[in-house]
């Protein structure tokens, strides 16, 4: 069956999962693609996180023009990850894990900041409600894109000196810059033990596979229709993705 599905896929078909079965298609053996469960890669966080800063800060460059156009070399340079606080132990990170699992929602409103560039997301604005009702988080490495994330970011109101000399937040297994918090509940009941895990994590992720491509949202995006904002990203999937994000073959 995985053989098959893989082939359909790789030869310009677009898989759409949700919940539980998203999860099934991140396992790491018998899966497709490279998205993973947060449970499955707590010794590979670095990674994951790096992927999120880069996002971020890619939403808040400064061009500094003399710095651009300078005929010298730089004095220093900053990365997005500087400062990032380090994370536990493998072992450590299993444990807190599977606590927090236990604290799962069961139906709280969350909000996801938007990447207002991809396909996937054309009709929505920069924020979506997003209703979570499972314990599903997926992982998005780096090459795999990830349109809607869990959490809106924003600079704290205050002053901006003193913005800058704080030490980077951390929120879960992601670092923010300094200066930077993250907006995260909605409505509903969100267990505090359970918000730093989700943060920062795609909704929804879609990768090329092949010459098709995989589409996987952590929850359900029609539930009940409750959520107009996801039930725009599912449709777009089912209407634009075999045109947008495969090479599916013209059978006359």
């Amino acid at each position: 069956m995985r053989e098959a599905l893989d082939q359909w896929v790789r030869s310009g078909g677009t898989l759409i999962a949700i919940g539980g079965s998203a999860g099934a298609l991140s396992a790491p053996e018998n899966g497709l693609g490279s998205v993973r469960r947060l449970e499955d890669v707590l010794g590979e966080l670095d990674g994951y996180a790096q992927a999120v800063q880069r996002e971020i800060a890619a939403r808040e460059v400064e061009v500094d023009p003399d710095a651009v156009y300078a005929r010298g070399l730089p004095q220093s340079l900053q990365f997005p990850w500087d400062g990032a606080a380090g994370l536990p132990d493998k072992d450590e990170l299993e444990r807190r894990d599977a606590w927090q699992r236990i604290f799962a929602p069961i139906g709280v409103e969350l909000a996801g900041r938007v990447d207002t560039r991809h396909w996937l997301t054309a009709g929505t604005g920069e924020q979506v409600p997003v209703l979570v009702a499972g314990g599903t988080v997926l992982m998005a490495p780096e090459g795999v894109e990830a349109p809607v994330r869990f959490g809106v970011t924003s600079p704290k109101a205050g002053n901006e000196e003193e913005e800058k000399a704080e030490a980077p937040a951390t929120a879960g297994w992601v670092s923010l810059p300094a200066g930077m918090e993250t907006h995260l509940r909605m409505s509903g009941l969100l267990w505090p033990d359970f918000a730093p895990r989700i943060a920062h994590a795609p909704y929804v992720t879609r990768e090329g596979h092949g010459n098709g491509q995989i589409i996987l949202f952590a929850d359900s995006p029609s539930f009940r229709a409750s959520t107009m904002g996801t039930m725009r990203l599912f449709t777009n999937a089912l209407v634009y993705g075999p045109g947008c994000g495969a090479n599916a073959p013209i059978v006359p």
